[in-house]
């Protein structure tokens, strides 16, 4: 009896411990945000993206500007309020799909790849969940030979490669879709496994036909200057569709590097069966799931189920992804070693809203991309963390700045 009562006593304290944020000491800081040239402020309030970015430019980019700063919540209706879904499915599609059922997405995969050359995944640029799990793949992918980590948005540049791996870290100018932490964690990651990093993105293409083509000749390029190694490939959407897509493309890029090198790569779809802001939204059959993990759907015969009725266009695997089961700090960013802290805010003389960036100690304050970003409206934040020394950077609206060092155990 006096053992329960200790371990009840010991339990309580501890998750008492767990709910009391850490109280921090700031210190007034010059802060500026320095990414690439020719772009304007990538990490904005929510009042100046309702107010600014989609009246000016559409939910599309409004998805994106709230992902980078951590509203997964706002980023679903601003990408739901752009696309809509209109799939149905039949009873009789419905009797099939219960046919299939979910096993362990990250096992699949590595287990598939382990006997291709290449390797293709795809994200929704607007879906940090999909980055997530590219990066608890890098591991896996690395101890069966994969040594290169190709990725859209970088442009075919060795001097821009070579300044990424010098620097050991992401940062702002490195390449477009880099300012989602999530996306720089993802390279953060690969790097330190020992992944070689290249672009493949393509330059002066007049059309989307030419951009497959040149991102497919980037990619044959580049493996033919590094021949040694597998290689993995993070792309966009639709461009590791195998088969003739039709329409303006013709083909996409996976299917032109199947073209110009007779490399058959497995392809991995994230898009397809993910959440949306409301399961109304989702895709029908998706809206059957309520997966844990991420998770490929397989029947008795050993059948991957894929997109019906697209026979022509299609990808190896298909992963369902899990939903969040809350949005402000969904389950899913606490993949790969991370961990969620609360720090208080009371110290600072700021003003609200804040927001809150994660630096890691000895990368530079303003051009690195942060661990993690939080919008706050109180003077609390929670932070999803890897263990280890951090800057943390509190800014408001007028650009009035404070940080302090933090140690996440």
């Amino acid at each position: 009896m006096k053992y329960s009562i200790s371990i009840l006593v010991a339990t309580l304290l501890l998750l008492a411990s767990c709910s009391t944020p850490t109280n921090l000491k700031f210190e007034p800081i010059k802060f500026e945000i320095s990414g690439l040239s020719w772009e304007e402020e990538p990490y904005k309030f929510s009042k100046d993206i309702v107010e600014k970015v989609i009246p000016e430019k559409g939910n599309y980019y409004g998805a994106w500007d709230f992902a980078y700063v951590g509203n997964i919540e706002k980023m679903h209706e601003a990408w739901d309020n752009e696309y809509k879904n209109n799939d149905s499915i039949s009873l009789e599609d419905i009797e099939k799909f219960k046919t299939y059922l979910p096993i362990n997405a990250v096992e699949t995969i590595v287990e598939e790849a382990k006997n291709k050359k290449v390797t293709i995944i795809n994200e929704a640029h607007h879906m940090p969940q999909h980055r997530v799990f590219t990066a608890s793949l890098l591991q896996k992918m690395y101890d069966r030979g994969y040594r290169h980590f190709g990725m859209e948005g970088f442009f075919t540049s060795r001097i821009s490669d070579s300044l990424l791996l010098a620097d050991q870290y992401p940062s702002l100018s490195h390449g477009f879709y880099m300012k989602d932490p999530q996306f720089g964690d993802m390279v953060r990651q690969a790097i330190k496994i020992g992944y070689q990093i290249f672009g493949y993105e393509s330059q002066g293409h007049e059309n989307g036909k030419e951009r497959e083509m040149n991102q497919a000749r980037n990619v044959q390029t580049y493996m033919s200057e590094n021949p040694d190694g597998k290689y993995l490939l993070h792309c966009g959407f639709d461009h590791n569709l195998e088969g003739d897509i039709g329409g303006k493309w013709g083909r996409a890029m996976a299917a032109r590097l199947t073209e110009y090198t007779d490399i058959d790569p497995l392809t991995i779809n994230q898009t397809y069966y993910s959440e949306r802001s409301k399961r109304a939204n989702e895709n029908a059959y998706y809206q059957l799931t309520d997966v844990s993990e991420p998770s490929i759907f397989k029947n008795k015969n050993e059948e991957i189920f894929g997109i019906p009725k697209k026979e022509n266009v299609s990808n190896d695997l298909y992963v369902f992804h899990p939903r969040s089961k809350n949005k402000s700090r969904a389950q899913w960013l606490n993949s790969n070693n991370k961990n969620t802290y609360e720090i208080s805010l009371a110290n600072t003389a700021l003003s609200l809203p804040l927001l809150v960036f994660a630096y890691v100690d000895g990368e530079k304050l303003g051009s690195a991309v942060p661990m993690d970003i939080q919008e706050v409206n109180e003077k609390k934040v929670n932070l999803v963390l890897s263990p280890g020394k951090y800057k943390i950077v509190v800014m408001d609206v007028d650009k009035n700045a404070v940080v302090s060092e933090y140690l996440a155990k």
